[in-house]
């Protein structure tokens, strides 16, 4: 309850700071990758997390699709303690053919 809460909030909070682009909306990549915070602060990844990952890459197609959705998690992601270099395992661990970088403050997603 207390992560739904969470999630919640964030998705409140980033959703003010996103624009519009042509894939998932950024309170839907905040939904989908909320389960996986726990994994970037030390834990396995969830089963949920393996799901929002997979749908995103399903729906994260453009480069300005990832450049916006890199933007988005970027700006959720400020609001947790975290380790960035956590991010670009997801993918392998969860079993989907993508690559996610390590997103820090100072990431240009520009460069994804």
């Amino acid at each position: 309850m207390k992560h739904l809460f969470f999630g919640a909030v964030v998705v409140v909070l980033v959703s003010s700071f996103c624009g519009a682009f042509g894939g998932p909306s950024c309170p839907q990549i905040v939904q989908e990758l909320t389960p996986c915070v726990t994994f970037m602060q030390g834990k396995d990844p969830s089963p949920l997390c393996c799901e929002g990952l997979k749908h995103l890459s399903d729906t994260v197609k453009t480069k300005d699709d990832r450049v916006q959705a890199c933007n988005c998690a970027k700006d959720a992601l400020s609001h947790f303690k975290y380790d960035p270099n956590r991010i670009p395992l997801l993918p392998k661990l969860c079993g989907i053919n993508i690559s996610l970088p390590p997103i820090t403050p100072d990431t240009d997603c520009n460069n994804w």
